[in-house]
């Protein structure tokens, strides 16, 4: 058992500080982060954001992880990153799950929200033509298993193979409701992520059990953390946090939707949002998936700080793009979906495991 210790303020402020002779920051990302810099050591020091207490069994007291602060975050170059005509987040089903299918509107407009990105979904892919490319095992007490590497593998080689998606993605999460393992030694896994290729997997087949929280809230929360490992972000250990690991579902649902503000220092580099922007359209799209009440109140109340602090310090300098603003909603995108999302149910029970979040 690891013994974690919470950093302290100093911890804090030294994991958050963007000088140094790595920090290599664009000029526009360099405005942005002065014009946000008052709110992010407020946000550090003013409870917003809950200091982390690990129980027994949780990721943190099983697995020793050191932080990454955002000079750490720099010197990791093997991260993806959206620049010029790449802004496109590529979902790539790996099977024809009526489950998986439906999840897979919603899913767009949270990851479309979250990062500001377009997302499009590549041709699903039946299980047939991914026994070809990837080892299959039949665990003993779990059944049938994918490699999570190499279903990682197929699905840049699916996205690449199509010309018109590769001139634009600059990330590619592949979906499946098969279940998972990383290498011989682990029983399962829930999802990977592989920042040098810019792409993560997911299965979906363990979160899919009724609970209090919604498997499309699950679904949601673990596809955007494996696209944060892709876009360079470790798991956070400074606050509770979006990129926090999680050991067990238990641990999962408890783990928060939204970034800490290290986290959220992190990405404002190489995706220069509008802070304002995106938290309305993560709010809006909180509000039309009907994810918990504590996610919707806590994204509610994002908007509220950063509508605060834009009447006392004026608007962040530069265009930006906001897709999250021009974000249509589920029900305008899809034809007859409604803004409310049943709760999915899956006879595959789950244990927790020892595995990489």
């Amino acid at each position: 058992m690891v013994k974690f210790v919470q950093p302290d303020a100093q911890a804090v402020q030294s994991a958050m500080k963007v000088t140094g002779s790595c920090a290599q920051v664009p000029q526009a990302a360099a405005s942005l982060l002065s014009h946000y810099e008052p709110w992010f050591q407020r946000a550090a020091t003013a409870g917003l954001f809950t200091p982390l207490e690990p129980k027994r069994g949780d990721w943190l007291r099983e697995h020793e992880e050191k932080g990454q602060g955002v000079l750490s975050f720099l010197r990791r170059p093997l991260r993806a990153q959206p620049h010029a005509t790449f802004q496109t987040v590529v979902i790539v089903p790996i099977g024809e799950h009526d489950m998986l299918l439906k999840v897979l509107p919603p899913l767009q407009d949270f990851i479309a929200a979250y990062y500001c990105l377009n997302v499009e979904v590549a041709t699903p892919a039946t299980f047939a033509e991914v026994a070809k490319h990837v080892t299959v095992r039949d665990h003993p007490d779990y059944g049938r298993q994918l490699h999570a590497g190499q279903v990682i593998d197929f699905a840049n080689a699916r996205v690449k193979a199509d010309r018109a998606l590769s001139r634009k993605c600059c990330g590619v999460v592949a979906l499946t409701m098969e279940d998972l393992y990383p290498r011989d030694s682990w029983n399962f896994v829930f999802g990977l992520a592989r920042g040098a290729e810019s792409a993560a997997v997911v299965s979906l087949v363990r979160y899919l059990e009724d609970s209090t929280c919604s498997a499309l809230q699950r679904t949601c929360k673990v596809v955007t953390h494996e696209l944060g490992h892709v876009f360079g972000l470790g798991h956070c250990i400074y606050f509770g946090c979006l990129m926090n690991g999680s050991n067990h579902l238990e641990e999962l649902d408890r783990n928060p939707l939204q970034l800490c503000p290290v986290c959220l220092k992190k990405m404002m580099i190489p995706f220069q949002w509008n802070l304002l922007h995106r938290a309305r359209g993560i709010a809006k799209v909180c509000q039309e998936l009907d994810l918990s009440e504590k996610e919707r109140a806590f994204a509610v109340n994002l908007v509220t700080e950063f509508e605060a602090y834009e009447r006392s310090v004026g608007p962040p300098p530069g265009p930006h793009v906001d897709l999250a603003e021009g974000r249509k909603s589920v029900s305008e995108r899809v034809p007859g979906r409604t803004t409310s999302t049943r709760r999915m149910t899956s006879r595959r029970t789950t244990s927790r495991a020892t595995r990489k979040a």
